[in-house]
């Protein structure tokens, strides 16, 4: 399912998955049900079908919270929060991050830390929180200082930038489209954005 889903045959990853699920749950496993459950949410969340994403993101909350399954249960709530700020409901949104964020810090996972916060970032943006929209990707660019090969570390900056201009210096937001600029594996979607936010610089700025 997870393969299908990487190749963006959604259709064939949501059969998959479906027949993953029977069959854990034939046998009891908790775990692979939650985790399986979580996969679908992601599909459908790939398939456009949020409020179904929603379902199956809770459904498998509650049992890695029976199974006290932490890590789990943060990223469970990160992905509720995604989904959330994606339907514009910004106030769970924050409530879902907030908690995931919660439990990345209490286990120390730095990866999960910092995308948790680059969202909260986006989200509290949109909800006007620009001092504490601000302190988190703060936040963010420490971490990332400090272990500079997160996988989220485009994510972060691209973030940081899409929520800067008329909040923060833009030469600050110069520096860090130089630094994006610099890296040598930037994905397409990242590209677009770099190239649209390059636009909100004057050219003494470039």
């Amino acid at each position: 399912g997870l393969i299908y889903r990487e190749q963006k045959e959604l259709d064939k990853a949501n059969e998959t998955l479906m027949r993953s699920l029977n069959i854990k749950e034939r046998i009891g496993d908790q775990f692979g049900i939650a985790s399986t459950l979580g996969n679908l949410g992601s599909v459908a969340y790939s398939r456009c079908k949020h409020e179904e994403s929603l379902d199956y993101y809770q459904r498998a909350l509650q049992i890695f919270e029976r199974i006290q399954n932490q890590w789990a249960i943060g990223v469970c709530h990160y992905l509720l929060g995604r989904t959330y700020h994606l339907l514009d409901d910004f106030t769970r949104a924050d409530e879902h991050l907030q908690q995931g964020l919660t439990i990345f810090e209490s286990i120390k996972n730095n990866e999960e830390i910092v995308r948790c916060k680059a969202m909260l970032a986006k989200n509290e943006s949109a909800l006007y929180f620009e001092w504490s929209a601000h302190g988190h990707l703060i936040d963010c660019l420490d971490i990332l200082q400090k272990y500079p090969m997160l996988s989220h570390r485009h994510q972060v900056v691209v973030t940081a930038c899409y929520i800067a201009p008329g909040k923060t210096d833009p030469e600050q937001v110069a520096r860090w489209l130089g630094w994006l600029n610099q890296q040598p594996d930037i994905d397409q979607d990242t590209q677009l954005l770099m190239d649209d936010l390059q636009q909100t610089l004057s050219p003494q700025q470039v």
